[in-house]
């Protein structure tokens, strides 16, 4: 599933996984740009860069207003092929559960 790249700080304790309708977003300091089929991005605070996948991206794209881990989940579901949905939520949820460990998105409060 979404597969990412990572180079930069340190990790931190992993965070408690969204709930079904918590309401996330990337944070701003992220600038992000795709480039062969991958998304790329840049923390202008930490001077780290990280590339997402086509799946990765599609969900990078769609916190660029507050949406839920279950919105999240239809989105991919309706966009890409996965044979098995539970395979799917919990490779979607581990994914926006390690973008919140490593601060690329927030909860919305």
């Amino acid at each position: 599933m979404p597969a990412g790249r990572w180079s930069g700080s340190a990790m931190t304790k992993p965070p408690t996984p969204p709930a079904p309708d918590t309401l996330l977003q990337r944070n701003p300091h992220l600038e992000a740009v795709e480039m062969d089929g991958q998304t790329v991005m840049m923390d202008t605070r930490e001077g780290c860069y990280f590339a997402l996948d086509e799946v990765g991206g599609a969900v990078w794209t769609l916190l660029e207003r507050p949406n839920s881990l279950k919105t999240a989940i239809d989105h991919v579901a309706s966009r890409f092929d996965s044979p098995d949905r539970e395979e799917l939520e919990n490779d979607i949820e581990a994914f926006l559960t390690d973008l919140l460990r490593r601060g690329l998105i927030e909860r919305v409060a």
